[in-house]
């Protein structure tokens, strides 16, 4: 009997992607300093997650997670490889998975091509023997 691997597959064009020094902004609250999601953090994430919804790929999995994500950028500007990881990783977070410390895989690609900024994530459920 074939069983079907749980996968997610999901296409983000024209995504800019917050840089990772730019998703937490510091503060002091009650004369203790803290840390909290930037209103840019936040507006990404939220895009991330509607475009998760607007093309159906919102269905939780569970188990050891593989994920594998190209970045194709317009230009060497674009964010750091860990900072896409990141922004990606919370986004998606019950979403499509209870919690990012699932993920034990993760493959990571940064392609240079003028035109279009996209991303394109695949997230599967690992083969366990």
């Amino acid at each position: 009997m074939n069983r079907l691997t749980p996968k997610i597959s999901l296409y983000l064009k024209d995504m800019r992607i917050t840089p990772l020094n730019r998703l937490y902004t510091p503060i002091v609250k009650k004369g203790k300093p803290a840390i909290i999601t930037s209103k840019e953090s936040r507006l990404c994430k939220a895009l991330i997650r509607r475009e998760v919804i607007k093309q159906k790929q919102n269905k939780m999995i569970e188990g050891s997670l593989s994920m594998c994500i190209d970045m194709i950028i317009a230009n060497n500007k674009a964010p750091d490889i860990d900072a896409i990881q990141k922004v990606l990783c919370d986004a998606l977070e019950g979403f499509c998975y209870e919690n990012d410390s699932q993920i034990v895989d993760m493959h990571t690609r940064k392609h240079v091509n003028q035109g279009v900024n996209e991303v394109l994530v695949s997230i599967e459920v690992m083969n366990e023997s």
